[in-house]
């Protein structure tokens, strides 16, 4: 049975929350291939346009520091945030799912918890998450459809044939590219790669792959980390600034930067076949250009290949996969969101070292993500909506305490954590769960390219209303950019006009009576 108090602190009072002395916020930033930073003067248009907070934005010369900030210099917290609390606050998520994706109930029932229900926020299990699950999906397929596989650990490296060894690089590679961009219509816009290589030619079809879905009104990167992220505002800001030229040199930059990681393939999967340790892997891949820091982007991979048979055998007696994985609940990267949750729970400056990359503060911070760990069984316990509860991993409450910093963002300051949208079904009346949202592929393309023209988004009758990828264009924000286009359309006729009437008034001084070329009449 769950206590009383971990349920009172699961439905929570959210009205009159004390507010949080202002915190120290990272300065989101874009920066050139020159490591110069970018001055963004079209955000003030966007928030204008868009009737709702915009992301803070500042243009500044922010890196990843290697300095540790000493605790005298954490400045407490006015209210820290407790264990309990924090098990309360992924019991009221897992909840939420499971009304949602399990009782198919409509949205206003979800939750009622406020905060979280206008939020984005993953599921405390990351495999449920959508854009995983389509990752997932066309791994699966891949691996169904080449049994030989199923052997792979079984098989000395040494004896491996050239189409063994190039399946275990694919099944990294893919996973890194479809993770750079983030959207799972772009890892189903482009399937599972069977390259022989990264080159230019490689590099080139993916881009125009992404190219045409960018033509088409879509967007591929995610904006729920970084750098994915601070690519996601260039690619909007570039429907008004740069065109396609900017996208092209966007997405070029981010295939040639998986050039390093495509080399690296071979030693991952030797690591990860010899070890069966996903810390050693994670280590390996922080070797590779762009995945070092704090390890998040390393980790994220790593993860998606716990899944495989990199870090999985068949077992014939079960049917089914098995992990091999030695050090999955003892071991995990703890990540800048996840060490702004701890700095919480501790009662620290929220920023405190969340971004040092000093190996001191980072088995600082894993000591401490196993302790709340090994507080689970207090409050992680029973049945939740009629089904009893899963058993969490390490690597679960790494993931929601990133969460927990993004609800407590939201609840002491609204605007500044990414707005849920639910996927409306029009016919059944009520919002889709994530369950559904996954739609079989048409195929898995065996070639180095598929034919992204032939997308499920564009072909066929639809009888109820498009459902809306995460970081695709929902009808609002369509409606958002018809505003933007319109404000500049205006800004630039008025333009227009007063250089006419500046032209007539000084040819008419002149006594030519002529305007300039190019100047269009008043």
């Amino acid at each position: 049975m769950v206590s009383p108090a971990f349920l009172a602190a699961a439905c929570p009072e959210l009205d009159g929350e004390a507010a949080e002395e202002a915190e120290i916020r990272r300065p989101k930033k874009r920066r050139l291939d020159h490591g110069d930073v970018a001055h963004c003067g079209l955000h003030s248009a966007f928030q204008a346009a868009s009737c709702r907070p915009g992301r803070p934005w500042r243009a500044c010369r922010w890196k990843r520091r290697s300095d540790v900030e000493p605790l005298e210099a954490a400045k407490p917290l006015k209210q820290a945030v407790d264990v309990m609390e924090f098990y309360a606050f992924m019991w009221r998520r897992e909840g939420l799912r499971r009304r949602r994706e399990l009782l198919r109930l409509p949205p206003e029932q979800w939750t009622h918890d406020t905060v979280m229900a206008r939020i984005r926020l993953t599921n405390v299990k990351r495999e449920d998450d959508r854009t995983t699950r389509v990752m997932r999906k066309i791994c699966n397929r891949y691996v169904d459809e080449h049994p030989e596989l199923k052997m792979l650990r079984r098989t000395p490296m040494s004896s491996w044939d050239f189409n063994l060894r190039l399946s275990a690089r694919w099944l990294v590679f893919n996973f890194a590219l479809w993770r750079a961009f983030g959207t799972d219509s772009f890892a189903k816009s482009i399937g599972f790669l069977t390259n022989t290589g990264w080159g230019k030619v490689q590099q080139d079809a993916v881009v125009a792959a992404a190219m045409q879905r960018w033509q088409m009104g879509h967007f591929n990167y995610t904006d729920a980390y970084d750098p994915s992220r601070s690519n996601h505002y260039d690619e909007v800001r570039a429907r008004f600034r740069g065109g396609a030229v900017e996208v092209h040199r966007l997405y070029s930059r981010t295939c040639a930067s998986l050039a390093g990681l495509w080399q690296a393939c071979d030693e991952i999967v030797e690591v990860a076949l010899t070890t069966n340790s996903w810390r050693s892997v994670t280590q390996c891949v922080m070797k590779v250009t762009g995945y070092g820091g704090t390890g998040f982007l390393a980790k994220e991979l790593v993860q998606d290949l716990l899944h495989t048979p990199l870090f999985e055998f068949w077992s014939s007696h079960h049917s089914r996969w098995v992990s091999s994985c030695v050090d999955l609940n003892s071991w995990c990267a703890v990540g800048p969101g996840a060490r702004r949750g701890l700095n919480r729970l501790h009662g620290r400056r929220v920023n405190w070292n969340a971004y040092c990359d000093d190996d001191r503060v980072a088995h600082q911070f894993l000591r401490e993500l196993r302790q709340v760990f090994g507080e689970r069984d207090k409050y992680w316990h029973g049945s939740l909506e009629g089904r009893p509860v899963f058993q969490l991993e390490l690597h679960d409450v790494q993931f929601q305490l990133c969460e927990l910093d993004k609800y407590e963002r939201e609840k002491k300051k609204p605007g500044q954590v990414r707005p849920y949208r639910p996927r409306f079904n029009q016919e059944a009346g009520v919002a889709e769960p994530e369950a559904t949202e996954c739609s079989e592929l048409s195929a898995v393309p065996q070639t180095a390219l598929p034919q992204a023209s032939r997308s499920t988004e564009k072909s066929g009758r639809r009888t109820s209303k498009p459902s809306w990828g995460v970081d695709e264009v929902p009808p609002e924000d369509t409606q958002t950019e018809k505003k933007i286009n319109a404000a500049f359309d205006i800004f630039f006729a008025e333009q227009d006009r007063n250089a006419a009437k500046i032209s007539k008034e000084m040819g008419d001084a002149g006594g030519t009576g002529e305007p300039d070329v190019g100047s269009k009449p008043d």
